[in-house]
């Protein structure tokens, strides 16, 4: 024990987040390590159990497990009313502590009397700064500044910038006005004179009150910008959500009647409802335009297409002697068509995100039965030509599958097609067999497309760039967790991921709403049973396409190989690409799995490439491999 610090309770409360709070936990017990105090959770009623599984796996935490939820603030106080200790953390269940960080805490509060309450730096999971980390106290202008988004135009500006306290730089110390809950290290005097949270916030805002009420109490807010931490779900993942401008609106209002003289109360609601009902306007006009804009791109090429045709088909077949189509082509005939393409391609998936092949395909296929299905019904005046709408069909779904690639290939939207095949992973130990890094600069052919390496986290740097790693993932159990999060501040817009055999899941800020489980809803690749049907259902419609080319499957070598293994894909005894599942390739090189150790080669293959390849597989991707093979070339 360490009589020279404050003592400290961190409370921790949870709702629904089992793997996330043992995260939390295992951190906070190494950083309390040597210090005087206790950890408490309170357990808001979790369908998940979680009150069972830190009774279980964490006989040293105390345990609350509430009936009901009665709210963030009213939780936390269950302990901070009867705090024993000098001081109390408050930490959010989806947060990660270094050893150093409350020892680091303690100490200055320890130093520096005036202080009442104290916050670190956050960063999400990709190593990037959370900005709710200080803030100032939302005056009026303040929290419309806020709600409106001037504060990002204007981050400089002494009332439009104040929201996010940008006088003082992300990495410095100093003070501040108001701290964010997620990280909350409060006096334990300061508490008892303001008595806690206000547990007429429910959720949002009880942080802002009680900030307040502490500097109101005489007590200085500050900020440590040395120490920073993890926080998975920062507010930079929620800030789009209407729901989340709803509840931010109704705390700032009770902030607002609770504070301020009723007359300037009442302006501060007027003003907020303007600034929610922008944003609201704001964030649907944005949904809608990213909602609709592969509707828009669709119709667009769809139309473009089905025009050229026309003109194309009047001049060459239909009206050779001169003439052209009549009115009710254009503005009737070709408008119906374009409405079946798009409808049938979204009835099949085609308009989700992020975009994929299957569904683009699957609504052509259906798109043609229903176009020409409807054109059999019309009446002969309306039948203007059967070929125009297999062509219009035929060309929509290429132009959509094109569009969808050239956004892929330059990172426009949600689509992830080349990307996928671009994945890099580097798992980081605390293992000495940790692979050689080689400069790939130096290397004309580069690293491979899909690649994983097992590296220490000081060869971590020198990967980023020779491998160009994408992801990266941490075995925090088995490094040191200080230097882990000072690398993620120092290197952000990372893919940072934590992974926890003895738990069996792997957490980062991309899986919270899966909660770390690994459930089939959040299994990958052709560890997911419905990618295995995906992939039963590629090879079964490549058989079939391939079926009427049988006489020219003799011309090559590779030609004769799939002759020879059509049948046995078709009985499901071999798959296209890929030694999955006990079927193996139908083609001998157009699978990642059969690269020649003892070959020559510019670069070190992947670990385990077979994993890489099942993780990471996608029907785009076999359907990549098929191509090169077709061509004679190796991935």
């Amino acid at each position: 024990m360490s009589a020279s610090l404050p003592s400290v309770t961190v409370v921790v409360v949870s709702y629904n987040a089992k793997a996330w709070l043992d995260q939390t936990l295992k951190a906070a017990i190494r950083s309390m390590e040597g210090l005087e105090g206790s950890i408490w959770v309170v357990d808001n009623a979790s369908p998940d159990h979680s009150a069972d599984w830190v009774k279980t796996h964490f006989p040293s935490v105390r345990v609350i497990a509430n009936p009901n939820n009665p709210g963030f603030g009213a939780a936390n106080n269950q302990v901070l009313h009867q705090l024993e200790t000098d001081t109390a953390l408050v930490l959010n269940p989806d947060t990660l502590l270094t050893p150093d960080n409350l020892r680091a805490a303690l100490n200055h509060m320890q130093k520096n009397p005036e202080v009442g309450s104290l916050g670190c730096r956050m960063i999400d999971g990709a190593g990037i700064y959370l900005p709710e980390s200080k803030r100032g106290l939302p005056t009026p202008g303040v929290a419309l500044a806020k709600m409106t988004g001037l504060h990002r135009l204007f981050p400089n500006h002494p009332l439009l910038g104040r929201y996010y306290w940008n006088f003082l730089k992300p990495a410095e110390d100093g003070p501040v006005e108001i701290h964010c809950g997620a990280y909350m290290l409060i006096r334990g005097e300061a508490l008892r004179q303001t008595s806690g949270f206000d547990e007429a916030f429910f959720m949002y805002g009880e942080d802002i009150d009680l900030s307040y009420r502490i500097l109101q109490a005489g007590y200085t807010n500050a900020y440590l910008g040395s120490e920073p931490l993890v926080h998975f779900k920062g507010e930079s993942t929620k800030k789009g959500s209407l729901n989340y401008v709803r509840v931010f609106y109704e705390a700032m209002v009770i902030f607002a009647q609770k504070h301020f003289a009723p007359r300037a109360a009442g302006g501060f609601q007027a003003l907020i409802g303007a600034g929610v009902a922008l944003r609201a306007g704001v964030s649907v006009c944005k949904r809608l335009l990213q909602a609709s804009r592969w509707w828009a791109i669709d119709g667009v090429l769809t139309w473009g297409a089905l025009e050229g045709w026309t003109h194309y088909w009047e001049e060459n077949h239909r009206y050779v002697q001169g003439g052209a189509y009549p009115d009710a082509y254009h503005w009737v005939f070709v408008p119906a068509l374009i409405g079946i393409i798009l409808g049938t391609r979204w009835l099949a998936g085609g308009y989700r995100q992020p975009s994929r092949i299957a569904p683009l395909l699957g609504g052509w296929a259906l798109g043609m039965l229903a176009a020409l299905s409807v054109y059999a019904l019309l009446p002969e005046e309306a039948r203007f030509s059967r070929a125009l709408v297999v062509l219009g069909v035929f060309s929509s779904a290429l132009l959509a599958v094109a569009a969808r690639a050239i956004a892929s290939l330059f990172g426009w939207g949600s689509v992830g097609w080349i990307h996928l095949q671009q994945r890099r992973i580097a798992h980081v130990r605390g293992t000495e067999e940790s692979q050689r890094v080689q400069d790939f600069a130096l290397v004309a052919q580069g690293p491979p497309p899909n690649a994983q390496w097992t590296l220490s986290l000081n060869q971590l740097e020198p990967a980023l760039v020779a491998y160009g790693v994408t992801e990266v993932q941490f075995y925090p159990d088995e490094l040191p967790l200080s230097d882990v999060v000072r690398f993620m501040a120092n290197h952000p817009h990372v893919r940072y991921r934590f992974a926890y055999p003895d738990r069996g899941w792997v957490l980062a800020s991309d899986s919270k709403e899966t909660q770390g489980h690994q459930t089939a809803e959040s299994l990958t690749g052709l560890d997911n049973p419905a990618e295995r049907r995906r992939k039963r259902q590629f090879d079964l419609a490549v058989a079939g396409i391939l079926l009427p080319l049988f006489p020219f499957f003799f011309w090559s070598a590779g030609m004769q190989t799939a002759a020879h293994n059509w049948w046995r894909v078709v009985l499901h005894k071999k798959t296209w690409i890929g030694a999955e599942y006990g079927v193996f390739p139908a083609y001998p090189d157009a699978t990642v799995l059969n690269q020649d150790p003892q070959g020559p080669t510019d670069f070190p293959l992947p670990e385990n490439p077979e994993g890489v390849y099942r993780a990471h597989w996608e029907v785009q991707v076999d359907l990549a491999i098929l191509l090169r093979a077709l061509r004679g070339k190796r991935l």
